[in-house]
């Protein structure tokens, strides 16, 4: 259940609306906020998702920041994902931009990304350097993207090269692709934009227009372990046929992490059933085999672990060979008992 409360609902001239899901965002929501205020483009509304916060957050959100805000809340949790496609569904803005509730944007990153959309009308998302800042808000790194779009989808084909805070994009191209993947609970920026640069380029202003803060208590870290080992399969592809690779194996990877999920839920049986069938569709992939090959074993169904370790141990040198072979030994010490 979520109330809709308008606090003002966008103006008739807004042309950017701002996707900001928070969940006890209380500590960083503030300054976030009045990253936002101090934004030179005032063509702008943001849509906020209190998804379920038990702190001061909703207090901060039904305050008057000087540009409209629309204020979904749910009484209860429902995660980032739906939070996103809530948000979506209430914006009035032709392009959806998007700012984590822990994250800074600079004042004239709005304006700049527009001024790009604007100027090349093939770009269906842009995004822009960013810098990793610390709970302090020093910084940790700073990330450039590449200026091509023929380059970004390269790159992409290898990791996340976007904060997902920083990106805008046409909502046209949006609606097109079905927007934000309501099965994907992790990682559903980088399935986003695999799905968009079928529609379009992407595209990323120059210079350093957003702060990614990294937040132990925020999704990118809370959730790192089921994160990487996404990223992982994602990218097990051969390098040049990457992106193919992804989008033929969509689905595979969906199962992948649906499995991922029941397993941190404590659902081990389902999350057998899903894997296998992950496998089923892309038997070609190493983590996937090796995590089902894992909970064989630790289920106690030791004759397919000890099949599907096995096929992995014959692979040759790969990250995961070494675990696989110690796997084994381990089985082939209970059969000898």
């Amino acid at each position: 259940m979520s109330d809709l409360n308008s606090t003002p609902h966008g103006m008739p001239d807004t042309l950017v609306s701002v996707l900001l899901p928070v969940w006890n965002g209380g500590r960083f929501l503030r300054s976030s906020l009045e990253s936002l205020r101090r934004q030179s483009f005032r063509k702008f509304e943001v849509v906020a998702v209190d998804d379920g916060s038990t702190d001061g957050s909703h207090a901060l959100l039904t305050r008057n920041w000087g540009f409209p805000i629309t204020l979904i809340r749910h009484r209860r949790r429902q995660g980032i994902t739906i939070s996103l496609r809530e948000a979506a569904c209430a914006a009035v803005g032709q392009i959806l931009a998007r700012q984590d509730a822990d994250d800074l944007s600079h004042p004239d990153r709005l304006a700049r990304q527009v001024r790009l959309l604007r100027k090349q009308t093939d770009l269906v998302l842009v995004g822009c350097d960013f810098e990793t800042i610390d709970e302090q808000g020093d910084r940790l790194s700073l990330e450039r993207l590449p200026r091509q779009p023929e380059n970004i989808a390269s790159a992409l084909a290898w990791r996340n090269v976007f904060a997902h805070g920083s990106i805008l994009m046409r909502r046209w191209a949006y609606e097109k692709i079905g927007g934000y993947d309501p099965r994907m609970r992790f990682s559903q920026d980088l399935d986003l934009y695999v799905r968009l640069a079928e529609t379009g380029k992407l595209g990323a202003v120059p210079g350093c227009l957003y702060q990614w803060r990294k937040n132990p208590k925020g999704v990118n870290g809370r959730l790192r372990d089921l994160q990487s080992a996404y990223a992982s399969y994602l990218w097990a592809g051969k390098p040049h046929h990457r992106l193919q690779f992804i989008r033929a194996r969509r689905r595979a990877w969906q199962y992948h992490f649906l499995g991922m999920t029941r397993l941190k839920e404590g659902d081990e049986s389902g999350a057998m059933d899903s894997l296998r069938e992950a496998r089923r569709r892309a038997p070609e992939n190493i983590l996937t085999t090796y995590l089902l090959a894992s909970l064989c074993r630790r289920r106690g169904r030791l004759p397919e672990a000890r099949t599907l370790f096995g096929g992995l141990a014959r692979k040759g040198p790969t990250d995961l060979r070494p675990g696989a072979l110690h796997h084994l030994r381990e089985i082939e010490k209970a059969r000898a008992q």
